[in-house]
């Protein structure tokens, strides 16, 4: 895994992990390292997505509000209002790959 992808409906605010999860790269020259994950954020009016870019450990621990979020039960999740700190997804499938494991922290 390099990203975990959240998402809301239009009006919304994207729920997110308070901390990123975790995740093992499992092939090449970082293989068996572990990481925390960037996060793809996204929204939708249920016939369109909209990726509106990617949210390091940084910008999700700085943007983000329990107060935004509706269901007291979530502990483990808060909601996201850094639209304007996301980093631009880049053109090529090999790109975004890349800069997922770079934005990603190490453990």
């Amino acid at each position: 895994m390099l990203a975990d992808v959240k998402g809301s409906s239009i009006n919304n605010v994207p729920l997110v992990f308070k901390k990123s999860k975790p995740y093992m790269v499992q092939i090449g020259k970082n293989k068996g390292r572990e990481y925390k994950c960037v996060n793809v954020i996204g929204i939708t009016d249920n016939e369109k997505v909209w990726l509106l870019g990617i949210a390091t450990q940084d910008i999700l621990e700085g943007c983000s509000d329990t107060n935004l979020i509706m269901i007291a039960e979530n502990t483990t999740k808060t909601g996201f209002y850094g639209a304007s700190e996301l980093i631009d997804l880049p053109d090529e499938w090999s790109d975004l790959k890349k800069l997922c494991l770079e934005k990603s922290t190490p453990l």
